[in-house]
């Protein structure tokens, strides 16, 4: 395989963490025209194939001013990399070969999603972007794939060990929970009452806990439960306070500090001789695929803002149920944003004014925490939580909620900086209203 230094030109895409869009790059010819680019912009590593072919500009790659195409676009793509050595593909059927291309899905995800037919079943190709250290996705879907918790996986592939991409099947129809739970929002703060999806939350709930209980079984290398001790403890601490380094630069308010100075010590000492397990990582409402009774979850890639060191880390099922918690934070602003017709700046001020409004959609996320915590509580596994009182679950869901904050506002400050306050003014005005007060306040 002929290995070559070139320059680079990706334009603006959604997958990159960078205003800067030319670089030097290390492009390696697999075979048969399929090219992997390897290079490094905004201090984020890229591995993507690359191919000649007809599509859109936005699409489109320069290697040294040539034009090429982001290979999933390319219909003979999997057809043609399957023959490639380097690559490494497994297949549920090895004959799953030939794809017609009919258009992208979900434009607004990070990595590309398109949707391909072969033999008259609809499929999703999703090709990944980032080159860490550990992307999980394809084991958790090989173990999960018939436990009717994730679309079924068709095919991986990947290079040198690192993943290129999954092919899934296309749930036809599915709904993105997250918007429902919205919409219920919005409907809410424009004067409908107090409108709470109670059987979407408890789908979701399940799901969650289904999900845990199922992960309580695997006994793969990269997946084996097992119970915490003082070095977990010492890890999760220690990329908290990373976080905490990286945010003290934005200033925060003076509630945020407090909120901060609270957690110098979390409370990860109480999971010690707890259950940990291969947890999702970045599970929110919108991580999940309603299709009629059912409820999938999806993109197990992990946090993709996480450091590399922390990204195979074992974890508390709870720390998922917190994430998801944390997302009615991201439902309650911009549902105020969308019914006061408002920008992001006046959103955040909004928050602080704690208005009859922001009262309201305060108590509405509190409904849904509530209901979230409850049916977890009722399903899970006494292995994985011991506890069913939602309020003992509550005080265990604490250090964490708090810590995936700070995540989410580190991860914004590198990647979409306008929404760095987003995630540091709801958790300052507690919403969800799951901390002390004397915290807050």
């Amino acid at each position: 395989m002929k290995k070559m230094k070139v320059i680079v030109e990706l334009g603006s895409k959604r997958w990159l963490r960078s205003n800067t869009y030319r670089a030097t790059a290390n492009v390696i010819e697999l075979c048969e025209g399929i090219y992997i680019v390897e290079t490094t912009l905004g201090g984020a590593r890229y591995l993507f194939p690359v191919m000649r072919c007809s599509c859109r500009e936005r699409d489109t790659v320069r290697i040294n001013g040539t034009p090429y195409c982001e290979a999933e676009y390319c219909s003979d793509f999997l057809e043609k990399i399957s023959r490639c050595d380097g690559i490494n593909i497994t297949a549920e059927n090895p004959a799953f070969r030939r794809f017609s291309v009919k258009h992208p899905i979900a434009e607004d995800a990070t990595n590309p999603h398109i949707l391909l037919s072969s033999n008259g079943e609809d499929l999703v190709l999703k090709g990944y972007r980032l080159y860490t250290s550990w992307n999980p996705e394809p084991l958790f879907l090989h173990f999960l794939s018939d436990k009717q918790l994730t679309p079924r996986l068709k095919l991986s592939y990947s290079y040198k060990g690192s993943p290129l991409g999954i092919l899934t099947e296309f749930i036809k129809g599915a709904i993105d929970p997250g918007s429902i739970l919205y919409s219920s929002l919005v409907r809410t703060l424009t004067g409908e009452g107090l409108i709470v999806p109670l059987d979407d939350i408890k789908a979701a709930s399940q799901t969650i806990a289904r999900f845990h209980n199922v992960m309580l079984s695997c006994t793969e290398n990269w997946c084996t439960p097992r119970t915490a001790n003082e070095t977990d403890v010492d890890r999760w601490r220690k990329r908290t306070l990373f976080y905490l380094s990286n945010i003290l630069k934005f200033e925060p308010s003076q509630s945020i500090k407090r909120i901060l100075l609270n957690l110098k010590n979390p409370l990860f000492d109480e999971f010690i001789d707890q259950r940990i397990i291969a947890t999702h990582q970045d599970l929110h409402f919108s991580q999940m695929l309603k299709w009629g009774e059912n409820l999938f979850i999806i993109d197990f890639e992990g946090e993709p803002g996480r450091p590399d060191e922390y990204r195979r880390d074992l974890e508390p099922p709870l720390r998922d149920l917190a994430s998801t918690l944390r997302a009615l934070s991201y439902i309650a602003f911009f549902a105020l944003l969308e019914v006061n017709r408002i920008d992001k700046q006046r959103t955040m001020q909004l928050l602080y004014s704690n208005s009859q409004q922001v009262e309201l959609a305060r108590e509405w996320t509190i409904h849904v925490a509530e209901k979230l915590i409850e049916e977890y509580a009722r399903y899970v596994k006494r292995d994985i939580v011991e506890s069913t009182s939602p309020s003992e679950i509550l005080e265990f869901l604490k250090p964490w909620f708090v810590e995936r904050a700070l995540y989410e506002a580190y991860y914004e400050s590198g990647y979409r900086p306008e929404n760095t306050m987003i995630a540091l003014s709801t958790l300052a005005n507690n919403i969800p209203p799951i901390l002390d007060a004397k915290i807050i306040m």
